[in-house]
C-alpha cells in the first residue's frame, strides 16, 4: 500500500493548488555570439534590415522584380509549405481540443423478436399455482425500443499531460511557419542566382560576338597581306583556326542560357519554355550593391528561419517529456448521459422516459515492463539531439555569413585586377594590330593579344556573375527574404 500511496498523495496535492505540469518548463538555449563580424568586406556595410528583407530591389531590375512577385504566388515549394503549416495549425487546434469536455449526441431505434420459448414459458402456470394466475400476461412477439441522448466525458488534465501536448503541438506550428519562411528565403535565393547567371552568361555571349566579328576582320585583314605577300599561309590558317575556335564557345553558352531560363520558369511553377520569349532578349549583367546589409551577428540568431525552426523543434521536444512523464500517474476521467428511452415512438419525448447516469473512473498503470518510463527517456534523449541541433544549427549560419563576407570581398579585389589586365590587354592589341597592319609586327602578337582580351573579357564577365552568386548566398546565409510576403494560405476546412 505504501507505494501507490507515493503515487496518489502528491496528485491530490497538484490537484489541490490547480497548478501540477509534469516535465521541464522551456527555457530558450543561450548562444554566444560574436560582436562583429570578422570578415572585411570593401564598401562596407550596413544594418538596414528593409534592405535585407527585399534584397532583390537592390539590383534595380524591373524583370527581376517581377519574376519575384511571380514566384511568391506560383513555386511548388512555398505552395507546400503553406500546405504544412495549415497542416500543424490544424494538429494545434486538435490538442486544444483534449482539454475540453466532450459531448456527443446520439439517436438509436432497435426491434428485438422475442423467443417463442420464452413467451411459452411465461404463459405456463408455475408448479402449485392456478391456471388464472398466469392467463393476464401479455409478451409480445417484438419489441420497440427507442433512444434519443447525449453522452458526455472529460479526462481531467491532473499532470498537464495535454496541456504539454499543446504545448507541443504550438511549438510545431511555429517550427513549420519558420520551416516555410526557409523555403521562402531558398527559392527567392535560386531565383536571384539563375536571374544572374542568366544575365553574365548572355553578356558571355555578346563578348564571344563582338570577338567574332573581331577575329573575323584580323582575318580579313590577314587573308589582304598575304594577297600582296605581306604575310604567309600559315598566319592566315591561325587567323582561320582562332575565328572557328571562338565561333565553337558560341553554342554551349547558348544552351546554357536556355537552360537557365528554364530553370527559373519551374522556380515560377510554370513550364520550361513559358519565359523564352520573355528572358531570351539581351539585358545589361545584374550590377553588383555596393553595400551589403550584414548588421550585428546577434541580429542573424532573429533572422534565419533555419534557428528559429531549430529553436521551435527544441521546444516542442522539451514539451514531449512532460506528455510522456503524465502519462506513468493515475488518470481520472468523468462520465456522464442523459436522453429519452421508450418502447413507444410516441412516448419518447414524455417525462416518464427521462433517464440519466453519472459516473467516474480512476486509472492508474500498475505494470508495463517498463515501458512508460523508456518512453519518457526517449523523450529526454531527443530533446538532447534538439538542443545539440540547434547549437549545429546556430554556428553552421555564422559560419556561412563569414564565409560568404570573405568570398565577396575576394571576388571584388579580383575584379580590381581583372579590369586592369583588361585594359592593359586592350592596348596592347591596338598597338599590334597598328604595327602588324604597317608590316612592322609579327602576326603572333596580334592573335595573341586578340585572345587574351577576349579571355579578359569573359573572365570579367564570369567575376560579375560569381560577384553576384556570392552576394546573393551572403543574403541567404544573413536570412533576407522571407518578410516579403505571407506565404499563401490554402482554402481551409474543404
Amino acid at each position: 500500500m505504501a507505494r501507490p500511496l507515493r503515487t496518489v498523495l502528491p496528485g491530490l496535492a497538484c490537484l489541490i493548488l490547480a497548478a501540477c505540469m509534469m516535465g521541464p518548463n522551456y527555457q530558450r538555449p543561450t548562444t554566444q555570439t560574436p560582436a562583429q563580424w570578422s570578415g572585411a568586406l570593401a564598401g562596407g556595410t550596413t544594418a538596414d534590415r528593409g534592405a535585407l528583407a527585399e534584397w532583390w530591389k537592390g539590383f534595380n531590375d524591373p524583370i527581376l522584380d517581377w519574376l519575384v512577385d511571380r514566384a511568391v504566388s506560383g513555386n511548388p515549394d512555398l505552395q507546400a509549405a503553406a500546405a504544412r503549416i495549415a497542416q500543424a495549425r490544424a494538429q494545434s487546434d486538435a490538442a486544444a481540443g483534449a482539454l475540453f469536455p466532450s459531448l456527443t449526441g446520439n439517436a438509436s431505434y432497435k426491434r428485438y423478436r422475442l423467443p417463442s420459448d420464452l413467451k411459452s414459458l411465461v404463459q405456463q402456470p408455475a408448479a402449485g399455482a392456478s391456471a388464472s394466475s398466469a392467463g393476464g400476461l401479455q409478451i409480445p412477439a417484438y419489441l420497440n425500443v427507442y433512444q434519443l441522448g447525449f453522452d458526455a466525458s472529460w479526462e481531467l488534465d491532473l499532470w498537464g499531460g495535454n496541456r504539454r501536448a499543446l504545448e507541443g503541438a504550438q511549438d510545431s506550428a511555429e517550427a513549420a511557419e519558420a520551416q516555410g519562411r526557409g523555403a521562402m528565403v531558398s527559392v527567392l535565393a535560386e531565383l536571384g542566382t539563375d536571374y544572374g547567371v542568366l544575365r553574365a552568361t548572355q553578356l558571355r555571349i555578346n563578348i564571344a560576338k563582338h570577338t567574332l566579328e573581331d577575329e573575323q576582320q584580323l582575318l580579313d585583314l590577314t587573308q589582304d597581306l598575304g594577297r600582296h605577300g605581306l604575310t604567309s599561309e600559315l598566319n592566315i590558317a591561325q587567323a582561320q583556326a582562332s575565328l572557328e575556335t571562338t565561333r565553337a564557345s558560341l553554342p554551349p553558352l547558348q544552351s546554357a542560357a536556355l537552360q537557365t531560363i528554364h530553370a527559373i520558369a519551374i522556380l515560377l511553377g510554370e513550364l520550361p519554355e513559358s519565359l523564352e520569349v520573355e528572358l531570351s532578349s539581351e539585358a545589361p549583367p545584374l550590377p553588383v550593391p555596393p553595400s551589403v546589409p550584414a548588421g550585428l551577428p546577434s541580429d542573424l540568431l532573429l533572422q534565419r528561419p533555419d534557428i528559429q525552426q531549430a529553436e521551435r523543434e527544441l521546444a516542442s521536444a522539451t514539451a514531449e517529456i512532460g506528455v510522456t512523464a503524465a502519462q506513468r500517474l493515475p488518470n481520472v476521467s468523468l462520465t456522464g448521459s442523459t436522453g429519452y428511452d421508450s418502447s413507444q415512438l410516441d412516448a419518447l419525448l414524455k417525462s416518464g422516459a427521462w433517464t440519466w447516469n453519472l459516473g467516474a473512473s480512476l486509472t492508474a498503470p500498475l505494470f508495463d515492463a517498463g515501458r512508460l518510463a523508456a518512453n519518457q527517456r526517449a523523450a529526454e534523449a531527443a530533446a538532447q539531439q534538439q538542443v545539440a541541433a540547434y547549437r549545429k544549427t546556430v554556428l553552421q549560419a555564422f559560419r556561412e555569413v563569414e564565409d560568404g563576407l570573405s568570398g565577396l570581398a575576394a571576388d571584388r579585389e579580383q575584379a580590381g585586377s581583372l579590369e586592369a589586365a583588361l585594359g592593359a590587354n586592350r592596348t596592347a592589341l591596338q598597338r599590334s594590330t597598328d604595327l602588324y597592319r604597317n608590316g612592322l609586327g609579327n602576326y603572333i602578337d596580334v592573335l595573341n593579344a586578340d585572345r587574351n582580351v577576349a579571355s579578359g573579357d569573359d573572365q570579367l564577365a564570369q567575376n560579375q556573375q560569381t560577384q553576384i552568386r556570392d552576394l546573393i548566398g551572403l543574403y541567404k546565409a544573413l536570412g533576407g527574404g522571407w518578410q516579403v510576403a505571407e506565404l499563401a494560405k490554402p482554402q481551409e476546412g474543404k
